[in-house]
């Protein structure tokens, strides 16, 4: 089970080195993005019975100037962030523009970032990025800038880019699918990387292991459960016929206490459609309501539990292989042939559902045929499991009771 939220207040203030946060909104309109690399105690020896008289030193922005921050404001901007932050990030707007007071100066736009930041950019620059030219142009049309800005930047041709509406939003879309693979991505303060390389540039910025370590502590896991067959290096060994090469991806998480979690996925997206059916179920609320009340009534416990790498307790039936790359280390490059139900494979939910259907069986539990993701099984007054056919499932129209009620023509 996941351990309860950690509020930024009950961190020590070594916790918060590398971490970043969107300081407050400024004057100007601008929110910048800082970064926490030191911190100065006023009184040495004090920093965790005084945590309030540490001071962070942080990074600020892309111009890299320093500012210091106090531990209570740092805790304020984090348990802020955190309220905003959920894994998912809005594509760049542009939020307002200047006006130039000087016939020297060119008007600069306010720009809000998937990463919540919103800054001051040169127009032009900002065009010439990513194609982001289109978004100008609209930006441009719907405040009736068009030709002013058109005069100020001709190569830009802004007032041609707006005049083909379908034109413009298919490449404002294009734009923004390129902005959201390029954008960075922050979960409770910590960058997430994209993949094994932003990962260890990451780790390289901050001056430690976290996301490699995870990344370790993942593949260790997986060998653990002998998910793969190694067949040897790709130069001198090939897939067994009928094999297809998919490949696999890094997912990474911060989570709420700042640990860093990495999980191999696979590519189930370049495997064959499945001709068998590959649902697997899952309980109903009602079902899961039923049970809470069952349990109030009888005055009995109720447990949660989490399986962990649960779909790597299966096999898998699909005929997959990959190529190991650098997060495999000493393996890098060898033929490895899928043999768990590794996440991210079409199958593997039922593969899973199947194997603890079978532990569950193997426990004396049947399913409830009212309800067949509630499986249950008949104890004794003593706890002990009656292991006899009245503890096997039965169609419904042979049973005489269920749950203690009669039925109707038992």
């Amino acid at each position: 089970p996941e351990p309860s939220v950690q509020h930024a207040s009950e961190l020590k203030p070594e916790d918060l080195l590398g971490r970043t946060v969107l300081k407050k909104r400024g004057e100007d309109g601008t929110r910048l993005r800082a970064k926490i690399v030191d911190l100065i105690e006023q009184f040495e020896g004090e920093r965790d019975s005084h945590p309030d008289r540490v001071k962070f030193r942080c990074k600020v922005g892309d111009e890299e100037f320093e500012e210091l921050l106090g531990y209570n404001e740092m805790c304020e901007l984090i348990e802020d962030q955190v309220a905003e932050e959920d894994g998912t990030w809005r594509f760049i707007r542009i939020a307002g523009h200047t006006t130039p007071t000087k016939r020297s100066e060119t008007p600069k736009v306010l720009v809000e970032w998937e990463t919540g930041e919103i800054t001051l950019e040169s127009t032009f620059k900002f065009a010439k990025t990513n194609k982001h030219e289109w978004i100008v142009a609209e930006y441009a049309r719907d405040n009736d800038l068009l030709d002013e800005w058109d005069e100020i930047w001709p190569s830009l041709k802004l007032k041609q880019k707006a005049k083909n509406a379908k034109k413009l939003i298919r490449q404002i879309n294009q734009a923004k699918r390129v902005s959201y693979k390029a954008a960075p991505v922050y979960m409770f303060g910590y960058e997430v990387p994209r993949n094994h390389d932003q990962a260890v540039r990451i780790d390289q910025e901050n001056g430690n292991r976290l996301w490699q370590d995870s990344e370790e502590l993942e593949v260790k896991q997986l060998m653990d459960y002998e998910t793969f067959i190694d067949k040897g290096h790709k130069s001198t060994s090939r897939p067994p016929d009928g094999y297809k090469k998919i490949t696999l991806h890094f997912v990474y998480a911060v989570k709420h206490d700042g640990r860093h979690k990495s999980r191999i996925v696979a590519g189930g997206h370049l495997t064959d459609a499945p001709v068998e059916s590959v649902y697997s179920g899952v309980v109903s609320l009602r079902g899961v309501r039923f049970t809470v009340f069952l349990a109030e009534l009888n005055d009995l416990k109720v447990y949660q539990t989490d399986v962990g790498n649960a779909y790597l307790e299966a096999f898998t039936k699909e005929k997959v292989y990959v190529i190991a790359g650098p997060e495999f280390a000493e393996i890098q490059g060898h033929v490895l042939i899928i043999s768990r139900a590794l996440y991210g494979l079409k199958s593997s939910g039922l593969r899973w559902y199947e194997r603890f259907a079978d532990v569950l069986r193997d426990m004396g539990f049947s399913p409830c045929p009212a309800e067949p993701e509630i499986w249950m099984r008949a104890c004794n007054a003593d706890g002990t499991v009656i292991r006899d056919e009245r503890s096997k499932s039965v169609p419904l129209k042979d049973k005489k009771s269920f749950l203690g009620v009669p039925l109707q023509g038992a």
